[in-house]
């Protein structure tokens, strides 16, 4: 199922995740239908308190990758961000009791607040299962 843009509208396509022992990432692109700039200022798990979110990029250092927090990103008009490995990333911390409990269904659900107000659910699924023969 291919997600398309609607003008008006911000829409989320492939949304998938790695899980480490301590964390996951959700990466995903995120497409801007407006005709103005709307910035991600939040991601939070769908049942909030159960672990830490963050949005974060990644950087290269001389010490090599380091994941740094960002407070917003923005998407232009019509624009498109792409959530990928080492770049930006929605980041769970947690226990790995904690981790376990999140990816227990083979589904993490996020939502993401916008700058406009705009909340969006975001199912992610196990990365290596995205695309393929999978469809709706």
């Amino acid at each position: 199922m291919l997600a398309y843009t609607t003008l008006g509208s911000i829409t989320v396509e492939n949304p998938y995740y790695a899980e480490t022992p301590r964390a996951i990432a959700v990466y995903m692109k995120i497409h801007n239908g407006k005709l103005k700039e709307v910035c991600l200022v939040r991601a939070e798990l769908a049942e909030p308190g159960m672990a830490m979110v963050e949005i974060h990029e990644t950087v290269m250092t001389e010490k090599g990758h380091e994941m740094r927090p960002v407070e917003r990103l923005c998407i232009p008009p019509r624009g498109t961000l792409e959530m990928k490995p080492g770049g930006y990333h929605v980041m769970i911390m947690g226990d790995s009791e904690t981790i376990k409990a999140i990816t227990a269904d083979k589904t993490v659900t996020i939502r993401l607040t916008f700058d406009d107000g705009t909340q969006i659910e975001v199912k992610a699924t196990p990365a290596g299962e995205v695309g393929g023969s999978h469809h709706h």
